[in-house]
């Protein structure tokens, strides 16, 4: 019974799915990351 519980809440697939989601994580940082410095230096260059 523990056994099916633990197969349950951790498929095969279970990798690919962290995996998956890490990775599209990781992009939104990215691309927030390329947002945020262009916000800031649009802010900046009308006052430099």
């Amino acid at each position: 019974m523990f056994v099916n519980k633990n197969v349950f809440f951790r498929p095969a697939g279970g990798d690919i799915l962290r995996k998956t989601r890490d990775r599209l994580i990781h992009g939104s940082i990215g691309r927030f990351a390329v947002f945020a410095h262009i916000v800031v230096f649009v802010v900046q260059t009308p006052t430099a």
